[in-house]
Protein backbone atom coordinates (compact mmCIF):
# COMPACT_ATOMS: atom_id res chain seq x y z
CA UNK A 1 0.00 0.00 0.00
CA UNK A 2 1.49 3.27 -1.13
CA UNK A 3 1.81 6.20 1.54
CA UNK A 4 -0.93 8.94 1.32
CA UNK A 5 0.33 12.37 -0.28
CA UNK A 6 1.13 15.21 2.00
CA UNK A 7 -2.14 16.97 3.06
CA UNK A 8 -2.10 20.66 0.85
CA UNK A 9 0.44 23.74 1.88
CA UNK A 10 -2.81 25.55 2.98
CA UNK A 11 -3.85 22.53 5.64
CA UNK A 12 -0.48 22.37 6.90
CA UNK A 13 -0.55 25.85 7.54
CA UNK A 14 -4.14 25.78 9.36
CA UNK A 15 -3.10 23.08 11.57
CA UNK A 16 0.01 24.85 12.52
CA UNK A 17 -1.83 27.38 13.82
CA UNK A 18 -4.19 26.06 15.81
CA UNK A 19 -1.95 25.80 18.95
CA UNK A 20 -1.46 29.40 18.95
CA UNK A 21 -5.30 29.61 18.20
CA UNK A 22 -6.10 27.60 21.30
CA UNK A 23 -4.22 29.63 23.87
CA UNK A 24 -4.89 33.39 21.87
CA UNK A 25 -5.63 35.80 24.69
CA UNK A 26 -5.25 39.99 25.09
CA UNK A 27 -3.12 42.68 25.96
CA UNK A 28 -4.89 45.77 27.63
CA UNK A 29 -2.50 48.30 25.90
CA UNK A 30 -4.65 51.75 27.68
CA UNK A 31 -5.10 52.09 30.26
CA UNK A 32 -1.55 50.11 31.73
CA UNK A 33 -2.71 47.11 33.15
CA UNK A 34 -0.62 46.26 36.08
CA UNK A 35 2.34 44.07 35.36
CA UNK A 36 2.20 40.23 35.57
CA UNK A 37 4.69 37.53 35.15
CA UNK A 38 1.63 35.02 34.89
CA UNK A 39 0.14 33.77 31.37
CA UNK A 40 -2.84 32.77 33.18
CA UNK A 41 -5.14 35.25 31.82
CA UNK A 42 -8.43 33.04 32.90
CA UNK A 43 -8.35 33.73 36.95
CA UNK A 44 -10.21 36.81 37.84
CA UNK A 45 -10.53 39.37 38.74
CA UNK A 46 -7.42 40.20 36.72
CA UNK A 47 -5.23 37.13 35.10
CA UNK A 48 -3.73 35.67 37.97
CA UNK A 49 -1.51 39.10 38.26
CA UNK A 50 0.41 40.12 41.34
CA UNK A 51 -1.30 43.08 41.17
CA UNK A 52 2.22 45.18 41.25
CA UNK A 53 2.45 48.58 39.08
CA UNK A 54 4.44 51.33 39.52
CA UNK A 55 2.07 54.07 38.48
CA UNK A 56 -1.85 54.35 38.26
CA UNK A 57 -3.07 56.06 34.79
CA UNK A 58 -5.40 58.92 34.90
CA UNK A 59 -9.07 57.70 33.45
CA UNK A 60 -11.51 60.48 32.28
CA UNK A 61 -14.96 60.57 33.88
CA UNK A 62 -16.45 61.52 31.31
CA UNK A 63 -14.93 59.42 28.27
CA UNK A 64 -11.44 57.83 28.12
CA UNK A 65 -10.28 55.04 25.77
CA UNK A 66 -9.53 51.69 26.65
CA UNK A 67 -7.54 49.83 23.75
CA UNK A 68 -6.97 46.03 23.59
CA UNK A 69 -4.69 43.84 21.44
CA UNK A 70 -6.60 40.38 20.24
CA UNK A 71 -4.89 37.79 19.33
CA UNK A 72 -7.41 35.32 18.51
CA UNK A 73 -10.16 36.73 15.71
CA UNK A 74 -12.18 38.55 17.57
CA UNK A 75 -14.34 38.31 21.05
CA UNK A 76 -16.98 39.88 23.32
CA UNK A 77 -15.31 42.66 25.05
CA UNK A 78 -16.98 43.61 28.87
CA UNK A 79 -15.37 46.79 30.28
CA UNK A 80 -15.88 47.56 33.77
CA UNK A 81 -14.31 49.25 36.86
CA UNK A 82 -14.59 49.18 41.05
CA UNK A 83 -13.59 51.30 43.55
CA UNK A 84 -13.21 49.09 46.11
CA UNK A 85 -10.52 46.53 47.09
CA UNK A 86 -9.77 43.59 44.94
CA UNK A 87 -11.51 40.19 45.91
CA UNK A 88 -14.81 38.43 45.97
CA UNK A 89 -17.04 41.74 47.42
CA UNK A 90 -15.67 43.74 44.87
CA UNK A 91 -18.65 45.82 43.32
CA UNK A 92 -18.15 46.13 39.49
CA UNK A 93 -19.48 48.58 37.85
CA UNK A 94 -19.96 48.27 33.94
CA UNK A 95 -18.21 51.29 32.39
CA UNK A 96 -19.67 49.95 28.83
CA UNK A 97 -22.00 47.59 26.97
CA UNK A 98 -20.70 44.45 25.60
CA UNK A 99 -19.34 45.05 22.37
CA UNK A 100 -18.42 42.05 19.94
CA UNK A 101 -15.53 43.02 18.51
CA UNK A 102 -14.89 41.09 14.72
CA UNK A 103 -10.69 40.57 13.79
CA UNK A 104 -7.91 40.41 15.29
CA UNK A 105 -5.80 42.97 16.09
CA UNK A 106 -5.75 46.42 18.03
CA UNK A 107 -9.40 47.42 19.06
CA UNK A 108 -10.43 50.76 21.02
CA UNK A 109 -13.45 52.17 22.34
CA UNK A 110 -12.65 55.71 22.64
CA UNK A 111 -15.28 57.18 24.51
CA UNK A 112 -15.58 55.05 27.77
CA UNK A 113 -17.42 57.19 30.69
CA UNK A 114 -17.21 56.06 34.61
CA UNK A 115 -19.43 57.74 37.61
CA UNK A 116 -19.00 61.34 37.48
CA UNK A 117 -18.76 60.63 41.78
CA UNK A 118 -15.45 58.54 41.18
CA UNK A 119 -13.81 61.68 40.15
CA UNK A 120 -10.38 62.05 42.13
CA UNK A 121 -10.97 58.30 43.84
CA UNK A 122 -8.75 55.37 42.81
CA UNK A 123 -9.85 52.09 41.18
CA UNK A 124 -9.26 49.56 38.93
CA UNK A 125 -10.84 49.06 35.49
CA UNK A 126 -10.84 45.36 34.28
CA UNK A 127 -11.52 44.55 30.81
CA UNK A 128 -12.72 40.55 30.23
CA UNK A 129 -12.39 39.04 26.41
CA UNK A 130 -15.21 36.06 26.11
CA UNK A 131 -13.22 34.11 22.97
CA UNK A 132 -13.30 30.59 21.75
CA UNK A 133 -10.87 29.62 24.50
CA UNK A 134 -13.17 31.17 27.53
CA UNK A 135 -12.80 34.22 29.61
CA UNK A 136 -9.45 35.97 29.98
CA UNK A 137 -8.97 38.90 32.71
CA UNK A 138 -6.93 42.01 32.44
CA UNK A 139 -6.82 44.84 35.23
CA UNK A 140 -5.32 48.55 35.18
CA UNK A 141 -4.93 50.62 38.51
CA UNK A 142 -6.35 53.76 37.68
CA UNK A 143 -7.01 57.17 39.34
CA UNK A 144 -10.48 58.72 37.80
CA UNK A 145 -10.06 62.17 37.09
CA UNK A 146 -13.12 64.73 36.16
CA UNK A 147 -10.57 66.65 33.45
CA UNK A 148 -8.51 64.96 30.76
CA UNK A 149 -4.93 64.54 30.66
CA UNK A 150 -3.41 64.09 27.13
CA UNK A 151 -5.24 63.05 23.41
CA UNK A 152 -6.78 59.40 23.42
CA UNK A 153 -6.01 59.50 19.32
CA UNK A 154 -2.86 58.90 20.71
CA UNK A 155 -3.96 54.99 22.47
CA UNK A 156 -7.08 54.64 20.11
CA UNK A 157 -6.70 53.11 17.02
CA UNK A 158 -8.23 49.76 15.36
CA UNK A 159 -6.61 47.40 13.17
CA UNK A 160 -7.21 46.87 9.86
CA UNK A 161 -10.50 44.91 9.08
CA UNK A 162 -11.16 45.26 13.10
CA UNK A 163 -15.03 46.57 13.82
CA UNK A 164 -17.10 46.77 17.04
CA UNK A 165 -20.77 46.51 17.72
CA UNK A 166 -23.02 46.00 20.62
CA UNK A 167 -23.85 42.65 21.63
CA UNK A 168 -24.98 40.20 24.23
CA UNK A 169 -22.94 37.39 25.51
CA UNK A 170 -24.26 34.83 27.99
CA UNK A 171 -20.90 34.41 29.47
CA UNK A 172 -20.42 38.52 30.32
CA UNK A 173 -23.26 40.00 32.79
CA UNK A 174 -24.72 43.42 31.60
CA UNK A 175 -25.11 44.51 35.45
CA UNK A 176 -22.14 44.50 37.08
CA UNK A 177 -22.88 41.16 39.03
CA UNK A 178 -20.33 38.42 39.59
CA UNK A 179 -19.06 36.39 36.56
CA UNK A 180 -19.31 32.62 37.64
CA UNK A 181 -16.13 30.36 37.22
CA UNK A 182 -17.75 27.32 37.72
Amino acid sequence: MRPLPPPPLSLLGLLAALPAAATAKFTLSHPTAFTSDSTSQSQPPCGASSLVHKSSSGFYVHGDAVAVVTAGDGAGILIRATIDELGAGANWTNLFPVVAQVGGGKFCEPLVPAPVEWAGLEGVVQVIESGEEGLSYQCAPVIFRATRGGSITTYCSNGTDVTGSFATDPRLPSDGTDISTA
